[in-house]
């Protein structure tokens, strides 16, 4: 905040000076005013933490079952929100599961593989195709099956069994491809 004062004012009485100058070591104003920024913002930063200890420390909480406007009568009951619907694999149609198999890879393998699913990506191979028997070890335990040839030599890919319940919309998005 910016406060006019003129160059009589510069020392407050009873308090310590805005200059830190003794009065007779203080320049000569050319202007009649001088702008002073006063700064706040330390008892500012005081005030709002003791007024957060002091709400914080109220003994106002209320009880478990009390009503909250004191009427004596108790409060009802909440319940818990139910959680939102998820629809599992069998009961989504196969274009639901192509689309959200989309959304699984787009989310979790476009980082290494291609967008294209049938090209190449910057660290691992071409997916299009890949069935449900090759994604379950090499998503979840970074693996190959028995007897797989891979594409590439390299051990880049880490394992992703966050992924596990998603695997079956995976899977039908890559072999949609085929």
């Amino acid at each position: 905040m910016a406060t006019q004062i003129d160059e009589k004012s510069l020392w407050r009485p009873c308090r310590r000076p805005i200059c830190s100058r003794p009065a007779n070591e203080l320049r000569h104003f050319e202007e009649k005013t001088v702008t002073v920024v006063e700064r706040r913002s330390g008892f500012r930063w005081v005030l709002a933490l003791c007024c957060t200890l002091w709400i914080g420390c109220s003994d106002d909480t209320p009880t478990p079952g009390a009503s909250p406007n004191g009427s004596g009568r108790e409060a009802p009951a909440v319940m818990p929100a139910s959680p939102p619907s998820v629809e599992t694999p069998e009961s989504m149609s196969p274009e639901e599961m192509i689309e959200a198999g989309r959304s699984v890879y787009n989310a979790n393998c476009i980082a290494c593989h291609s967008v294209d699913p049938t090209k190449d990506g910057a660290l691992g191979p071409a997916v299009a195709g890949s069935s449900l028997t090759l994604l379950e070890p090499r998503v979840l335990h970074a693996e190959y099956p028995e007897g797989y040839e891979p594409k590439r030599k390299t051990r880049v890919m880490v394992a992703l069994p966050h992924l596990e319940p998603r695997l079956p919309e995976l899977a039908a998005y890559l072999e949609s491809f085929d």
